[in-house]
């Protein structure tokens, strides 16, 4: 499991983190490109990544 951080700061993401004690990865979305070439429209949204 990981998360992608849309548009947050440093700074709010490691305090998110240090609060609720999370230890999967966090990967930054900084300009939200990415969620909308994924087409991410709200979040929370998973996805299933599989091997192929």
């Amino acid at each position: 499991m990981l998360s992608v951080s849309v548009r947050e700061s440093d700074q709010v993401i490691t305090d998110f983190i240090s609060r609720h004690g999370l230890t999967y990865p966090f990967l930054m979305d900084r300009d939200g490109s990415a969620s909308l070439d994924f087409g991410v429209v709200s979040t929370p949204t998973p996805f299933f990544i599989g091997p192929d």
